[in-house]
């Protein structure tokens, strides 16, 4: 498992550094920008938002949508690089059905399934919900899930965080399954410059804010007692400054805690 780990976060990196040069070279909005893509850059690109786009009121009319999307497909292209997937074994599904079923309502909590049959239909029933992207490995005649992954971007409300790690914290798998949280933003400050602004009446993610929406993860916990740790592995890159960083971090019953790694590097 240990090697399976190892590949999966050379491929988050790897997508991290292409979603940089995407950010910078492949907008809609700039198109006089565009270069010829690098072998290992992708040919997706940032669309401009439509006057009426307001769903996010951190972004301009007008300026380049950045949602999640974009870092899924990204990663999916470079899970796809033949030294990546086919020498392990490895397989993808995507919008995968939970196990469990959830209710988002207030809190996001586990439904026992017993409840579910009791109250099928009613509120407060319950219903499965998707992770992301679920990564699988073959070996022999067995296939089971390795690794469980939900994407974010910029700044999403408390309850968009709050339900993802409820189901990554709950979901049944095996004991050594990996979790992951990846997420962009695109802050116009660096990871030091804005770890300590206040979270009051700031708009755009800050390390602050985002532990702040995190909350305390423990109280997403179903079966409280279980004697062992949860872990989920965190990612987050900044792509609007001049050079973006990475940070990596842990989220577990202690809440989120991080450090910041290199700086992007980005094809001039």
């Amino acid at each position: 498992m240990e090697n399976v780990k190892k590949i999966i976060e050379e491929i988050i990196s790897d997508t991290f550094s292409v979603i940089t040069n995407v950010y910078k070279y492949q907008k809609e909005s700039n198109p006089e920008n565009f270069t010829v893509v690098p072998p290992d850059n992708s040919y997706i690109i940032f669309p401009q938002k439509a006057d009426n786009d307001t769903e996010d009121d951190t972004e301009d009319v007008g300026s380049d949508r950045i949602s999640e999307q974009e870092l899924r497909f990204i990663f999916v292209e470079q899970f796809n690089k033949p030294d990546k997937a086919k020498k392990n074994g490895l397989f993808y599904s995507i919008e995968t059905p939970t196990g469990n079923f959830y209710d988002f309502n207030g809190v996001p909590h586990v439904v026992e399934r017993k409840d579910h049959d009791i109250k099928k239909g009613q509120k407060g029933a319950g219903r499965s919900a998707n992770i992301d992207l679920v990564i699988y490995q073959k070996k022999d005649d067995t296939i089971k899930r390795i690794a469980l992954i939900e994407f974010k971007a910029h700044n999403p409300d408390e309850k968009d965080y709050r339900k993802d790690i409820c189901k990554l914290i709950n979901e049944e798998s095996e004991s050594d399954c990996l979790k992951y949280f990846i997420q962009i933003i695109n802050n116009g400050s660096d990871f030091n410059d804005f770890r300590n602004l206040e979270l009051k009446g700031h708009k755009r993610n800050t390390l602050q804010s985002i532990q702040e929406k995190m909350k305390n993860p423990d109280n997403l916990r179903h079966k409280k007692n279980l004697e062992d740790d949860y872990q989920i592995t965190y990612w987050c890159c900044n792509l609007n400054i001049e050079k973006p960083q990475k940070i990596t971090g842990i989220i577990n019953k202690d809440g989120l805690s991080y450090k910041k790694c290199e700086s992007l590097s980005t094809e001039e």
